[in-house]
């Protein structure tokens, strides 16, 4: 029997709270998981990417405009 997938949604915008938060991913014992990090608007991409630079594993996606506070256009 195949052990179900925990799928783990980072929301993104840099810092060193992102590469804690993918350590703490990565570090889990259960080891069935699927992540994506979802960056939040192309303001934030490159940063982001930096800070994932080297990490295996993640899909990373990027939201075409900001949808914090303020940011979206809706």
């Amino acid at each position: 029997m195949t052990e179900p997938t925990a799928t783990v949604i980072i929301a993104a915008i840099g810092g060193p709270e992102l590469a804690q938060a993918v350590q703490s991913v990565k570090s889990q014992t259960y080891q069935n998981t699927t992540c994506f990090v979802v960056i939040d608007g192309p303001e934030y991409d490159q940063a982001v990417r930096q800070t994932l630079a080297g990490v295996d594993g993640l899909t990373v996606l990027t939201l075409p405009w900001n949808t914090g506070a303020g940011g979206s256009p809706f």
